[in-house]
């Protein structure tokens, strides 16, 4: 039998205290998804081209299908769907905040345009049945 590598799961946490008790963990990609992250991380929101926007589509079709989890709600305190529907019902700054965040997790560097504080647990799983640290046990 061969060695099968695990998904690394991810724990995001903001500084910015408009994201104060937002939650999201959300699963690692492959290297060429990756690499369109963070291509999509440089681009300029307020002078996107047609091109850019099909990179953005992509960037959070990516980032929906990762989503593990988390605590988003709408105005009408109901769960917002971890879906690209999910994603798209919200602003565009918000979401690139939290895919930057991710981005951050992914390489184990900040992206420069936003700052996060970026929990990977020492890349455990990490789940509601996980012990006083938050980590799911081996």
């Amino acid at each position: 039998m061969g060695y099968k590598r695990q998904i690394k799961v991810f724990k995001l946490k903001f500084e910015d205290p408009e994201m104060d008790g937002l939650v999201v963990r959300v699963r690692s990609v492959k290297l060429g998804k990756l690499m369109k992250l963070v291509r999509a991380m440089d681009l300029d929101t307020e002078k996107m081209t047609a091109e850019d926007l099909n990179l953005i589509d992509d960037v959070f079709q990516t980032f929906a299908g990762a989503i593990v989890d988390w605590n988003l709600e709408d105005e009408k305190d109901q769960p917002v769907p971890t879906t690209l529907e999910g994603i798209y019902e919200q602003e565009l700054d918000f979401v690139m905040e939290i895919v930057a965040a991710w981005v951050d997790a992914l390489t184990g560097v900040e992206c420069p345009s936003l700052d996060s504080d970026i929990k990977d647990f020492n890349y455990g799983l990490i789940g509601d049945d996980a012990d006083d640290t938050g980590i799911v046990g081996d």
